[in-house]
């Protein structure tokens, strides 16, 4: 089910991207790039159980026994607002990776969109982060207030 929300959204940004003409004006794109990464956004909310906005803090990183060319990353962050789940102060969560694979260092506030298993927070893939804009940050409120409060299935986890 994971794969078919990605390439869900990968053809809806080739949608967005082929609606662009060499006649329209910057601020028409980002218009259209602005609404592409809500509904994406507002899509992931809507399927996971835990969005927020986060200041990373420091991340780990830890070789996978099993598997020679795959990292844990283990992320530690700030939580700045609670959008969906548990009201915390701080959160980890893991993300898997590529060994080699460029750590995400981002030092800027951003919107993540989470999923939990049994070992706690993990990071479900691409589309699960966003800037911190403002026109993103107040899609995010208006989205998380429009969600079930009681889920049982969230297939972006899947």
């Amino acid at each position: 089910m994971k794969h078919k929300a990605v390439i869900f959204i990968m053809l809806l940004g080739l949608l967005v991207v082929q609606s662009c003409s060499i006649n329209d004006t910057p601020e028409k794109i980002q218009k259209e790039e602005l609404a592409f990464i809500i509904q994406t956004m507002e899509d992931a909310i809507s399927t996971t159980p835990y969005s927020a906005l986060i200041l990373h803090a420091s991340v780990d990183v830890i070789s996978v026994l099993d598997d020679d060319s795959i990292e844990k990353h283990i992320y530690h962050a700030k939580i700045l607002e609670t959008y969906r789940g548990q009201k915390l102060e701080n959160i980890s969560y893991t993300m898997f990776v590529e060994k080699g694979e460029t750590v995400f260092t981002n030092k800027e506030p951003f919107v993540v969109i989470l999923c939990v298993n049994n070992e706690g927070f993990y990071w479900p893939g691409t589309g699960s982060s966003f800037p911190a804009t403002e026109k993103i940050v107040e899609a995010a409120k208006r989205i998380s207030q429009n969600v079930k409060l009681i889920q049982q299935s969230f297939p972006y986890c899947e």
